[in-house]
C-alpha cells in the first residue's frame, strides 16, 4: 500500500504465482516504476499513482473500482499488451516532457486525458471497452501533438467528451469503431484531422456508428478522413452541429461508403 510518495529509479516488480494486491494511496501518494510479470492474479485497489514508468507483461488483473494515474513530472513510458482490462486510467497535467505508450492499453472504465500541450501522449492504442462516458478530455488539450489511436469496442453506446473549454485538438491518431458500437461526440469541439492519421473508420455493421450530441450544441467535429463501411454518421445538425473531413464541411447524403444523416 502507498500512503507517501516514492520516486527515483526504484522498480516494483510483481512476480510469482501467488495472488497479490496493490493498494493505492490516492493521486498524490505516488509509486515509483511498476512492473507486472506474474503467473497469479494481481488486484488493483484504490487510486494507484505512478511517478515513473509502468510495464505490464503477464498475469491476470482484477481492477474493478480502481484508477491508474500517470502523473510523473518528467517523461513517462508505459508498456502494455492490452491482454487485461484496466478500470479508470488518468493522464495528469503535471508532466512537462510527455508520455510514450508502447503497445495497447485496454480500458473498461473511464479514460481521462488531463494532459496539456506540454504533456503529449505519443504512440500506442487505447482499446475503449466501457459504455457511457468512456473518454474525457479535461485538460487544455495537446495542440494536436498526441498520436495515440482509439479503438471503440464496447458493443454499445460510448461517449467521448471534451470538457476542457479550451483548445479543440485532441489526437492525430486514428479512431476505429467496432461493429455494434455507437460513439457520441459531446461536450465541445473535437479535431482529429491534423494529419493523415486522424481518420474515423467504422467496421461494417449496418448501424449508426457515430453521433454528434444535441446537448450543449453546436459542436464541430473534424477528421482527416472517414470510412463508414455501410454505417451511418448522425449529424444532428438541426442543433447546428458541423462535421468536417479534412477541414471541408460535410452535408447529409450517401458518402464515405455509408450515410451521413441529419
Amino acid at each position: 500500500a502507498g500512503t507517501g510518495s516514492a520516486k527515483g529509479t526504484t522498480i516494483i516488480n510483481v512476480t510469482g504465482s501467488a495472488n497479490q494486491t496493490i493498494t493505492g494511496g490516492g493521486a498524490t501518494a505516488t509509486f515509483p516504476s511498476l512492473t507486472i510479470n506474474s503467473t497469479g492474479t494481481v488486484t488493483y485497489f484504490g487510486t494507484i499513482a505512478l511517478a515513473n514508468n509502468y510495464t505490464y507483461t503477464a498475469g491476470a488483473l482484477t481492477t474493478s473500482g480502481s484508477t491508474l494515474s500517470f502523473n510523473k513530472s518528467a517523461a513517462q513510458t508505459i508498456t502494455d499488451t492490452g491482454a487485461q482490462n484496466l478500470n479508470n486510467v488518468t493522464f495528469a497535467s503535471g508532466n512537462a516532457s510527455g508520455y510514450t505508450l508502447s503497445g495497447t492499453m485496454s480500458v473498461s472504465g473511464v479514460l481521462t486525458f488531463a494532459n496539456t500541450a506540454a504533456s503529449t501522449i505519443s504512440g500506442g492504442t487505447f482499446k475503449i471497452k466501457g459504455t457511457g462516458t468512456a473518454v474525457t478530455y479535461t485538460g487544455t488539450s495537446s495542440a494536436g501533438a498526441d498520436t495515440y489511436d482509439l479503438t471503440f469496442m464496447s458493443g454499445g453506446a460510448t461517449t467521448i467528451s471534451n470538457t476542457s473549454g479550451g483548445a479543440t485538438a485532441v489526437t492525430k491518431g486514428a479512431l476505429t469503431v467496432n461493429a455494434g458500437t455507437n460513439i457520441t461526440f459531446a461536450g465541445g469541439n473535437q479535431n482529429y484531422g491534423t494529419t493523415s492519421g486522424g481518420t474515423l473508420t467504422c467496421v461494417a455493421g449496418a448501424s449508426t456508428c457515430a453521433t454528434i450530441t444535441t446537448v450543449g450544441a453546436p459542436w464541430t467535429i473534424n477528421f482527416f478522413g472517414m470510412t463508414l463501411n455501410g454505417n451511418t454518421f448522425k449529424l444532428n445538425n438541426a442543433s447546428a452541429n458541423i462535421l468536417k473531413v479534412n477541414s471541408a464541411t460535410i452535408t447529409a447524403g450517401a458518402q464515405f461508403g455509408g450515410t451521413v444523416a441529419n
